[in-house]
C-alpha cells in the first residue's frame, strides 16, 4: 500500500509539471492537478506502446500493462475521493 502511495504522489507531481506550473511547491502542483481533474471530469495518463509488461498497446488498440491498470486504479479512487459520479481516462 505504501508502494501504491508514493507512486500516487509521482503521478500527481507529474500532473502538476505537464500544467505548466513548475514553479509551484509540490503540494500546489498536485492541488492544480487535482482541481483540473475536478473540474473537467477527465484525467490523461501517459501510455508507453512498448514497454512490456509494465505499458503497452495492444493488437487491439487498447492500452494495457501492470503501470496502465494501477493507473486505472488510482483514477477511480481520485474520483472517488473528488466525489466525481464518473471520470473519464484518456491514455
Amino acid at each position: 500500500m505504501i508502494v501504491l502511495k508514493q507512486f500516487c504522489v509521482a503521478v500527481l507531481f507529474a500532473l502538476g509539471i505537464a500544467s505548466g506550473t513548475a514553479t509551484a511547491s509540490a503540494g500546489e502542483q498536485a492541488a492544480s492537478a487535482l482541481d483540473r481533474i475536478r473540474e473537467t471530469g477527465e484525467i490523461t495518463i501517459g501510455v508507453r506502446r512498448d514497454a512490456r509488461p509494465h505499458s503497452y498497446v495492444g493488437d487491439d488498440g487498447v492500452p494495457a500493462g501492470y503501470t496502465v491498470a494501477i493507473c486505472d486504479q488510482v483514477a477511480q479512487k481520485l474520483r472517488g475521493q473528488l466525489g466525481l459520479t464518473q471520470l473519464l481516462i484518456r491514455h
